[in-house]
């Protein structure tokens, strides 16, 4: 839901935190914070690959990166 509103307050809150959260909700937390601009997102994502703690993170990682970027905003 807070993707489709864009709410880039929550997303740019929590983005820092992602370690924190169970692995079950990380690759949530990651898909909808595609809501932020590109530049933002990409960088972000590269800074928390390797902490994330879900099985295929980086294959996910990767995949978000392709669905953002060919998603027209």
């Amino acid at each position: 839901m807070r993707m489709k509103l864009r709410d880039l307050t929550f997303f740019r809150a929590h983005k820092n935190r992602v370690d924190e959260l169970p692995a079950w909700l990380q690759p949530a937390l990651i898909y909808a914070s595609q809501c932020l601009p590109r530049d933002e997102f990409a960088t972000w994502l590269g800074n928390v690959r390797g902490k994330l703690r879900f099985p295929l993170s980086d294959l996910y990682c990767d995949w978000c990166l392709d669905v953002a970027s060919s998603v027209a905003r």
